[in-house]
């Protein structure tokens, strides 16, 4: 039986290629509505990952995809650092003079600016790419357009007006692999997850990241977010990455780090990122 994917959006999204990419194509991907619907998919058992982008190059966290993650009881099992090549769709007959509207994610939308402001085009935030791909191509108006994959326009039989309107060719989406079951394979890990709420005295932050670095550890994230629990008070979303040579240290390193705080999760540790080119 094929490994089942989840991601969210419709199909021709960016997440279902990083689900690709990241598994090879004898898998059956399954589509969500929502990236609270990814941890459900698990949890239900119709899908035996989930794909959940956390941060672009350009637009920086993907907000709701990480208080997603950090509400949910998963692992991260990898993750994968995908190109975002976006494409303006519009339906067959439309030229670049005739558009008026571009719907697309608000990520998207924020990755594609220059473009956008450069031919005075109405931006329109829609929750998908490929979702916004779709639904241009039922209303088959010329002055609409979207912002999505060349994957996305041949899906859904649309023509390409510009390709790569991306504001830098640097442009890359970061996704991660999340599981109900932390990884086994203790020889190919060298990244850390944690969420934390710390204790309300000086110095705290400090005290952790102090310890990071004494454990040889690069910090590759820090993140806050309100605590949705308590009025006022944050959560911190930290990563970090750690050579295999003080794998051994790691346990003693999180347990130090767990005694400066109110709340301590770990999302489990998993190999670093996969870049493809």
């Amino acid at each position: 039986m094929p490994i089942r994917v989840a991601y969210q959006g419709e199909p021709g999204a960016y997440s279902e290629q990083a689900a690709y990419q990241y598994f090879g194509t004898e898998i059956t991907c399954v589509a969500c509505p929502s990236f609270q619907a990814l941890p459900q998919s698990l949890d239900e058992g119709s899908a035996d990952y989930a794909v959940i982008p956390i941060e672009n190059a350009l637009a920086g966290t993907v907000i709701s995809a990480l208080d997603t993650i950090n509400s949910a009881e998963i692992y991260i099992n990898g993750e994968l650092s995908l190109p975002i090549h976006h494409c303006l769709l519009a339906c067959k007959g439309s030229n670049l003079s005739l558009i008026e509207q571009v719907y697309s994610h608000p990520q998207a939308l924020s990755q594609s600016q220059q473009f956008i402001t450069q031919h005075n085009f109405e931006a329109c935030a829609f929750h998908d790419t490929a979702g916004a791909a779709a639904w241009i191509a039922r209303q088959q108006k010329c002055s609409y357009a979207a912002i999505a994959s060349k994957l996305a326009a041949e899906r859904y039989g649309l023509q390409v007006l510009a390709k790569h309107i991306e504001d830098k060719e640097f442009n890359q989406t970061r996704f991660l692999i999340i599981d109900k079951k932390p990884l086994q394979n203790l020889t190919l890990l060298n990244k850390t997850s944690l969420l934390l709420t710390l204790n309300h005295e000086p110095n705290a932050l400090a005290r952790v990241l102090t310890q990071l670095g004494e454990h040889q550890c690069n910090l590759t994230k820090i993140t806050s977010r309100p605590n949705r629990k308590i009025a006022w008070e944050y959560q911190f979303f930290i990563e970090f990455t750690w050579n295999l040579e003080y794998k051994e240290q790691v346990t003693q390193l999180l347990t130090e780090v767990s005694r400066h705080c109110q709340s301590f999760k770990s999302f489990g540790h998993y190999p670093a990122k996969i870049g493809i080119t």
